[in-house]
Order: C-alpha cells, then sequence, then structure tokens
C-alpha cells in the first residue's frame, strides 16, 4: 500500500529519516531555506533518496536552478505541472523498485 504525506514545515523533512519514503517533491522556493539546499541535504543525509527527489518550480530557467540541475542529477517538474506529470515522474521511480522485488 502506497499513502502520500505532506509535511506542512520547513523543518518536517527532518522526519524522513523514520520514514520510508519512496520519493520527495519539494518546491525550488521554500518559505525558509533553498528547496536546491535542502535536496543535497536530505540526499547526503539518506542516500537512498539519491534519483527518488524531484523539485518543483515556475523559475527552472533561472541561471542559479539550471546551474544546479546541471551539476546535480534531480528531476525538476515545470509549474504549472498537471497531476499526469506527478503520477508519471512517481511510477517511474517505484518501477526500479518494483522490478527488484519481482526478480527477488
Amino acid at each position: 500500500m502506497t499513502s502520500i504525506t505532506c509535511l506542512p514545515g520547513p523543518l518536517h523533512p527532518l522526519l524522513l529519516g523514520t520514514q520510508s519514503a519512496l520519493a520527495v517533491l519539494l518546491d525550488v522556493r521554500l518559505p525558509t531555506m533553498s528547496g536546491l539546499s535542502l535536496y543535497l541535504a536530505m540526499t547526503h543525509r539518506w542516500p537512498r533518496l539519491r534519483g527518488r527527489v524531484a523539485l518543483m518550480t515556475g523559475d527552472a530557467d533561472a541561471p542559479d536552478v539550471r546551474t544546479w540541475a546541471e551539476r546535480n542529477p534531480c528531476t525538476v517538474i515545470r509549474k504549472p505541472f498537471s497531476f499526469r506529470e506527478i503520477t508519471g515522474w512517481l511510477d517511474a521511480v517505484a518501477r526500479p523498485l518494483d522490478d527488484a522485488a519481482t526478480a527477488g
């Protein structure tokens, strides 16, 4: 069974250490810190999240975001986005896990 958890505050991503997150969707422009910095902190702390974090932004062409995305392997989802884009990304993230489960 899959569930979606919305973490409303800036410190709530710290809860990921106590949960088994399949994927994380972050906004680039968070109220108290950069989503780009939070991505780096999260993937450093929890390497299993590498390849499972996407950033959403209306500023995908901003110089800081473009330069960051060239250096870091992360899906960038442009706003406005559709539910289909999010579910497509989640399917792509889950597929390798499903393949490993059926092979093992």
